[in-house]
């Protein structure tokens, strides 16, 4: 690899890309914005030696990912695809990773790996093997980060509280925009040059070592972020997310158009829906329609399928369900005097008690009481999808009387797939 020193790389990452027992869509969503289509488990470390070689035994018909990692288990190369060995398949990396234009030298020096027994996966102590935004990471930046980045001190216009929108949370929305963490994105694009996926090329983990105005995690901690970073970056630890707990605000569009479109309104390259109006609630486009329904592919494709970091935020992301009033797309033009942001030079609200600024809090709050009548995977209560169930069911996992938890019920499904002579 270019402008990696030979002896670089300590050790190999070994992640298992797990099966998904129902879709919805050709989406991503919620598993990620705009990232991942599917879960990893981390399932440990192998040694990789000096010149560079490693030799280990690996579970049969598992799909595997491998991570080349540094002494400070720090990403410098990532496996964008799968392999899986048959049983007792003895399998090198050549093929793939070999000149296409010259043999093998008869006089290449035998891998220092060859010289032992092959290693075994060691798995890494303290972290989620499958990480889950809601569950492991939230917690860490509600101990470490909002007090500063929340809905009222918002210092560097960053909200990193664990508040939903109508398809993910403020903080999960806020990492991405930022690009805090690197995954590649939905790219058309896998040989990316070292460093530039996963924890090398995550700005987080910079933000997490103590230099960042005193904000230093566990080495717990630490890890955590290190591991859901590695995994993907998921939002959704469970398949059971899968095709619920979306609730969008049905926006009043006449309005947005009113009170909005003049600084906000973009004309429509190619109306999505029948809207002429797209908007572009940041500096960065693209302009984005406001949709109203996650039901319909194309458009929730248009807000979430190809979210680049750095772009505009999507509208619907721009709405606090849990604290509506909180909602950036309430505050960002609301004065000050009334508890508002008041950025830019517009003040569009001057108080709460503007029609159209109720108007909008109504519909958010509207969409926040259906979420917590349908609830999401994160909260108390939550019952995955119908038809997830009766997959599992059909599967053979999901037994009467069994309970309906999603995480252990995706667990179950995935042990189902294992090799056992």
């Amino acid at each position: 690899m270019a402008d990696v020193p030979r002896g670089e790389v300590k050790e190999l990452l070994v992640l298992e890309q797990l099966p998904k027992p129902v879709n919805f869509s050709g989406g991503m969503w919620p598993t990620s914005a705009g990232g991942t289509f599917t879960l990893s488990r981390i399932l440990g470390t192998v040694p990789v030696r000096p010149d560079g070689s490693a030799h280990f035994r690996a579970p049969a018909l598992r799909s595997l990912v491998f991570v080349a990692l540094d002494k400070n288990r720090l990403a410098v190369k990532r496996m964008h695809s799968f392999t899986t060995l048959q049983p007792g398949e003895s399998m090198g990396c050549v093929g793939c990773h070999e000149s296409r234009l010259t043999t093998p030298l008869a006089h290449n020096p035998r891998p220092a790996a060859m010289g032992r027994e092959p290693d075994h996966i060691t798995p890494i102590a303290g972290i989620p093997a499958v990480p889950d935004f809601p569950r492991d990471v939230q917690p860490v930046l509600d101990r470490h980060c909002v007090k500063c980045h929340n809905p009222d001190t918002y210092r560097a216009r960053l909200d990193l509280s664990g508040d939903r929108t109508p398809l993910f949370s403020r903080a999960y929305w806020s990492l991405t925009r930022r690009g805090l963490y690197a995954d590649g994105r939905n790219a058309m694009r896998a040989n990316y040059a070292p460093r530039q996926v996963g924890s090398s090329a995550s700005h987080i983990l910079a933000h997490l070592d103590g230099s960042h105005h005193g904000a230093k995690p566990s080495i717990e901690e630490r890890a955590t972020i290190w591991a859901w970073i590695e995994a993907g970056a998921p939002y959704a630890g469970t398949y059971a997310a899968l095709g619920s707990g979306m609730v969008p605000v049905v926006f009043r569009e006449q309005v947005i158009g009113t009170r909005c479109a003049k600084c906000h309104g973009k004309p429509a390259k190619r109306p999505i829906g029948g809207r002429k109006t797209f908007y572009q609630f940041g500096g960065k486009g693209p302009a984005l329609p406001l949709v109203s329904s996650f039901g319909n592919l194309r458009d929730i494709r248009a807000q979430v399928g190809y979210y680049k970091f750095g772009q505009t935020p999507t509208p619907q992301s721009l709405c606090n369900l849990d604290r509506p009033e909180k909602s950036p797309l309430l505050l960002a033009h609301l004065a000050k005097a009334a508890g508002g942001r008041e950025l830019g030079a517009n003040t569009v609200f001057a108080t709460t008690s503007d029609a159209d600024y109720q108007t909008l809090l109504a519909a958010i709050q509207k969409a926040g009481e259906k979420l917590r009548e349908v609830k999401r995977f994160d909260m108390p209560g939550f019952r995955p999808n119908d038809y997830y169930l009766h997959q599992m069911r059909r599967y053979g996992i999901l037994r009467a009387g069994d309970a309906e938890n999603g995480y252990a019920l995706d667990q179950a499904y995935w042990r189902s797939f294992h090799y056992r002579p």
